[in-house]
């Protein structure tokens, strides 16, 4: 993991590539410790032994209590590690979840949660978000308008105003501040 920032601990699934993208991690880092994950060249390939040797990290680290952030693919490796280690992972903001969750078990995941989804993003990521939300028990689904499957960068400010609001406040985020 490399890691700045100082405050409450965020671990960052998604590799930061690009400038385009850098600015949600950035601004993440003027409010929490972010923690980027470095995925190592002989990591496992299975998302699932990845999600476990990631939930051992945050174990034998004591990372936890900690919030992850993930898009597209690497939600599912996020909701694995909230399943894995439930009582070390407060809170999830899932962008643009890509896979579908029929075959997951996400009864011990007790992380408030918040799926992000573009209004113009695809069809089957409409579909994983709302089935996401039915099987989250503490989750929340919010459409980004005018956003697309990239919604740090096609609506960088709308997505980061919304993602660093929940993980401040957590359910609390639903009510405007005056």
């Amino acid at each position: 993991l490399t890691s700045k920032g100082q405050g409450r601990p965020v671990i960052w699934l998604d590799p930061i590539r690009t400038d385009q993208n850098q600015n949600l991690p950035d601004q993440l880092s003027q409010n929490f410790l972010l923690h980027q994950w470095i995925c190592p060249a002989d990591a496992p390939v299975k998302i699932a032994d990845r999600a476990f040797l990631m939930s051992n990290t945050i174990k034998s680290q004591g990372l936890g209590p900690v919030d992850l952030v993930a898009q597209g693919q690497n939600c599912l490796l996020a909701l694995l590690i909230a399943h894995n280690c439930p009582d070390q992972i407060s809170q999830l903001v899932l962008q643009n979840p890509a896979q579908s969750i029929e075959d997951l078990s996400l009864d011990k995941i007790a992380a408030r949660t918040l799926i992000l989804i573009g209004t113009m993003s695809s069809p089957d990521r409409h579909s994983c978000g709302r089935a996401l939300k039915a099987a989250l028990a503490k989750s929340h689904l919010i459409f980004i308008h005018n956003a697309d499957d990239h919604l740090e960068t096609s609506q960088p400010d709308r997505t980061s105003r919304i993602m660093i609001d929940f993980l401040n406040r957590g359910e609390v985020f639903l009510v405007r501040e005056q």
